[in-house]
């Protein structure tokens, strides 16, 4: 028999580098949507710190008072760990609700100090079920976060589910991987980092790859 997945995509601005306050945010739409029957709930990539600047290399942070080197600390310090309140406190959500979450996380790595992932975490009504790590990085991204290494599945009620992270998508291989490793779901989180009073060249261009890489 298969399960009905009513999907939740949360789209939200999260502050720069502000982990608490993203994360108290984060549980309230995961509370408020799983109260409207989501069982899977899906958050931007980076929810925890928003994302990475600058968008150009050697361009200035926005505040204008950072260095680099200065962000980099900063990210460090607001990237989540596998242990922390945060994904605890939404696991207390989707076990209470039976429902199922993915985030796109700035994450440490367990054992090798100063080593930051741009990851996607999944997390049941039995605790974390999986973490994947972006593998292809954009741009910048390649100053704070190391690459990561495997493209795995994981077994849940509603289906065996696979991740990935934005510029994974521009890939084929890696959805054919998830999708060969009998993914029936893969869930892609997305960060677009633009300026409010500006609008996107193509508005439809994430549908449009997402379509494509169903598709294919």
């Amino acid at each position: 028999m298969s399960t009905k997945i009513n999907v939740s995509l949360i789209q939200f601005n999260p502050a720069s580098l502000q982990a608490v306050d993203n994360g108290l945010r984060m549980c309230e739409y995961a509370e408020a949507e799983a109260k409207q029957g989501a069982n899977l709930i899906v958050f931007p990539e980076l929810s925890n710190t928003g994302y990475i600047e600058p968008l150009v290399a050697g361009q200035p942070i926005a505040d204008g008072t950072l260095h680099p080197s200065q962000f980099a600390r900063k990210l460090h310090e607001a990237a989540a760990t596998l242990d922390c309140l945060l994904i605890e406190s939404l696991r207390e959500i989707a076990e209470s609700h039976r429902m199922h979450i993915v985030a796109g996380l700035a994450l440490r790595d367990a054992t090798q100090r100063g080593v930051l992932y741009n990851s996607s975490v999944l997390i049941g009504p039995d605790g974390l079920l999986g973490v994947y790590h972006k593998i292809h990085l954009w741009h910048c991204e390649k100053l704070y976060f190391t690459p990561g290494r495997r493209l795995d599945v994981f077994d849940t009620s509603l289906g065996t589910l696979g991740m990935q992270v934005c510029y994974d998508i521009r890939f084929p291989e890696v959805t054919r991987i998830l999708s060969l490793k009998g993914a029936t779901i893969v869930t892609s989180v997305w960060a677009a980092p633009f300026p409010v009073d500006k609008v996107l060249p193509d508005s439809d261009i994430f549908r449009h790859r997402a379509y494509t890489r169903a598709m294919e």
